[in-house]
């Protein structure tokens, strides 16, 4: 199976950032979420895990199958250009004798 991409039918992010003591049953519960996932085609994608979590996810040996993603770019949805935004095309030419600059 191909890997799956943000924002097509492949990841499914959770936010898991309300779990602040996470246990054994929460394990579980995530573990049946990526379960359901991957029955329809989707890969699920930890987002937020706090550091009990992530521990607690290596400790039991979930890592591979609950997979953590982090950084900002989560965080930001993609902009669109606004209507009267002008869609402008830059080329650039180079010339031979041209130094860098």
């Amino acid at each position: 199976m191909d890997a799956p991409t943000p924002g097509r039918l492949g990841w499914l992010l959770c936010d898991v950032s309300a779990l602040t003591d996470p246990d054994l049953a929460d394990l579980g519960e995530l573990a049946r979420l990526q379960l359901r996932a991957r029955r329809a085609g989707r890969e699920l994608r930890l987002v937020g895990a706090g550091e009990r979590l992530r521990e607690l996810i290596a400790l039991v040996g979930l890592s591979e199958q609950l997979p953590l993603l982090t950084g900002p770019f989560l965080l930001q949805p993609r902009r669109q250009p606004e209507q009267w935004e002008e869609h402008v095309r830059v080329e650039e030419a180079v010339q031979p004798d041209d130094p860098p600059g």
